[in-house]
């Protein structure tokens, strides 16, 4: 039996995990603070690609997801009597979360053949999802609108701020809209939705190579990328709860700083401790606390990574 347990605002480290979680727990892209890594004599797994890793080296969690059960995953280790058994912990319900769920609960499209339609959903979100979005794709192709369409539910909850109020249930009606959308997909019943990929300069350092970006379409870090914007940072308006949300990107790149300073700066700002799992930190793509967002207004920010370059 495949189960989803969706907690928003929980985040936790590995020993957490294996010491409040059954046996038979999966924590997918975010859930567990920490690469991915596993104990089969539980068992206990955790799937992710944003915490102590090199973020282009690292599949995203649905790509590992699909290789994970390729290689045997719920026959040979998640089984209990002949059966797959796992119990899926989210915190969110983003594209990569959802299609890994998928996958899960539909295992046997992975096992039984090949299925090409469901091998080049896993590979485009896969580049997508690593790369965060910046990266050499058509937003204008066939392939590409599908997915927009495919994942439409949850952007359109995030654009309306729903998942603001840390739901779980709106997190398991996104995760099953998807499902349903990626189900009539493989069945060649996929519309197409051309996703805008606007995007707004809300502030540019052009002597110090950065920008501060207010997204207007699902697909702009794409068309930043495409355009040449290397070094930005991405926000939202306020949310519900009057904080931001910050996506960085190469912000230390062509400075004298590791990768990792300027999350240090930024936690130290908001006087956020290092035994706090939300909190601002990443690779080379990286951002705010996921959960409680940042309560540094933009100006705030401007000021503090012009200081940092």
């Amino acid at each position: 039996m495949i189960e989803v347990i969706a907690e928003p605002g929980i985040v936790k480290t590995w020993n957490q995990f294996l010491k409040e979680n059954p046996p038979y727990s999966i924590a997918l892209d975010g859930y567990v603070s920490d690469e991915s890594r596993e104990d089969s004599t539980i068992p206990m797994l955790n799937l992710d690609h944003h915490v102590n890793v090199k973020r282009l080296e690292t599949n995203s969690t649905c790509a590992q997801t699909f290789k994970k059960i390729k290689e045997g995953l719920l026959e040979k280790i998640f089984n209990e009597n002949n059966e797959p058994k796992a119990n899926l912990y989210i915190n969110h319900s983003d594209q990569d979360v959802a299609l890994s769920v998928f996958l899960f609960k539909n295992h046997k499209l992975i096992t039984s053949r090949k299925n090409d339609l469901l091998e080049e959903l896993v590979k485009i979100e896969d580049e997508l999802d690593k790369t965060a979005g910046m990266c050499k794709v058509d937003v204008n192709s066939e392939i590409f609108q599908k997915l927009a369409w495919i994942f439409q539910p949850y952007m359109d909850a995030k654009n309306f701020g729903l998942l603001d109020d840390l739901n779980s249930n709106v997190l398991i009606k996104n995760i099953n809209l998807i499902e349903n959308r990626i189900v009539l997909y493989l069945n060649g019943k996929a519309e197409k939705l051309k996703e805008d990929s606007d995007y707004k300069i809300a502030y540019h350092n052009k002597s110090k190579k950065w920008a501060l970006i207010i997204e207007l379409g699902t697909y702009a870090k794409t068309k930043m990328y495409n355009d040449g914007i290397e070094s930005f940072v991405t926000f939202r308006e306020k949310r519900n709860d009057n904080n931001f949300i910050y996506n960085l990107f190469n912000i230390s790149l062509g400075t004298k700083h590791k990768t990792e300073d300027i999350y240090d700066i930024l936690n130290k700002e908001e006087g956020i401790s290092e035994d706090n799992n939300d909190r601002w930190g990443g690779n080379e793509f990286g951002g705010s606390p996921r959960i409680k967002g940042s309560k540094i207004s933009p100006k705030k920010l401007t000021k503090i990574i012009d200081d940092y370059r």
